[in-house]
């Protein structure tokens, strides 16, 4: 099972709950079942598929620049694999997820053959890694995810005795964590995929076909996951299913933080799919808010604008979801929905700096600065939102 530990390991699923070694197992089960090959053959095919689809790029540091001299030395491969030991992945799970792909890398770098080559060793292995990470989202893509063997695989996972003496809340809890550790390194595989296109020149359509397998493999275990968890549980634990959402939000809006909007909005996109005829209207709130600053991140402030105003129903008595409603408006430049929503907003917290903020947004031209600033009280104006509402006002004028 090593070679499954290594690929789990890659993006941090491996150690994504305390039983990860019976998830393990059950998709080794799963494999041997519903599968002709083995975890390691698949490795294999995808090792040497992913060299394949890079050669003529991977030529180009070669000595002849023939593609066909680039070649996966078979033996080499499979000593590696062979070799890969307990400590080996232990090692790995302490790293940096960055860092991880690094070191893989540095396991199976030998395994590529590029005759004359002058790179430094180093070099060699920078150059090479966008094959590793193909390598890895292609073997995602080849696991078999049929319903009957991601039912070997959670009954497997339920057999441990982690989960036999485990109540309802935390056996939920545990699957909910898994699924969700395996869609965000789902999600990192295409980020990085992406990244790399432009470094190994690699053809879009492949890049296209390999991410999108990825993507439906994630899909599959995250609709089966939840149809086996409503099945088996049906009324059980709410406030265990209201945690596991809040925890989900909560993924996507550290990725916002880091300066992912794209990877954030996959995320709740995908929750929104899942959970949306059963989620209570904080959660909508919640997930509906973050899309819409993923939208406003990446530049599309009609789509954030329209995704704040569809949320404020679901929380119509928020302050925040008010004022966030305010500026929806001023945004789109509907300026009376915008005021009206300002009062709104005012009447139930006077000092909301967020709405005397829109308020001095959707100033006309023909007042005076002075008469612009007046709007605001003066002990708010020189608060940081305040103050940057008025600057703006002030060089545009």
């Amino acid at each position: 099972m090593a070679i499954l530990e290594l690929a789990l390991a890659a993006y941090g699923v491996y150690n994504a709950v305390g039983t990860t070694t019976s998830i393990i197992g059950g998709i080794d089960v799963a494999l041997k079942r519903f599968s002709t090959s083995t975890a390691e053959e698949l490795f294999k095919k995808s090792f040497i598929n992913a060299v394949e689809q890079n050669a003529s790029h991977l030529a180009e540091l070669t000595e002849t620049g023939n593609s066909k001299t680039v070649e996966v030395d078979i033996n080499m491969l499979d000593s590696v694999i062979t070799s890969l030991k307990d400590n080996d992945i232990s090692a790995l799970t302490s790293l940096e997820e960055n860092e991880k792909l690094t070191e893989i890398t540095n396991l199976f770098h030998k395994c590529i053959m590029l005759p004359g080559h002058q790179l430094t060793t180093t070099e060699f292995v920078q150059r090479i890694r966008p094959v590793i990470e193909r390598t890895i989202a292609d073997f995602y893509s080849r696991l078999p995810l049929n319903q009957e063997a991601f039912n070997q695989i959670v009954f497997k996972f339920m057999q441990t005795n982690a989960v036999e003496h485990a109540n309802q809340a935390e056996i939920w809890t545990l699957l909910r964590d898994f699924l969700d550790k395996f869609e965000k390194a789902n999600l990192e595989v295409q980020q990085r995929v992406t990244e790399h296109t432009q470094a190994i020149k690699a053809d879009t359509d492949e890049i296209k076909e390999t991410t999108q397998a990825t993507f439906d493999v994630s899909q599959k275990m995250n609709s089966q996951l939840t149809r086996f968890l409503n099945d088996y549980y049906n009324e059980s634990r709410p406030d265990a299913v209201a945690t596991e959402h809040q925890s989900a939000i909560d993924n996507a809006r550290d990725l916002l933080k880091e300066g992912r909007p794209q990877s954030a909005l996959n995320l709740l996109e995908n929750l929104k799919q899942r959970v949306w005829p059963n989620a209570d209207g904080i959660i909508k709130f919640r997930i509906l808010t973050n899309m819409a600053a993923a939208q406003f991140a990446l530049n599309k402030v009609q789509e954030g604008a329209l995704l704040l105003i569809e949320a404020l129903q679901y929380n119509p008595d928020d302050e925040a979801a008010l004022s966030n409603c305010a500026l929806a408006y001023l945004l789109l430049g509907e300026t009376d929905e915008a005021v009206t929503y300002v009062r709104k907003t005012l009447e139930k917290n006077p000092v909301n700096t967020s709405a005397y903020a829109v308020l001095v947004g959707i100033s006309t031209e023909e007042e005076t600065l002075e008469e612009v600033i007046a709007k605001v009280p003066k002990h708010l104006r020189e608060t940081p939102q305040i103050a940057d509402a008025i600057s703006q006002i002030a060089r545009q004028r």
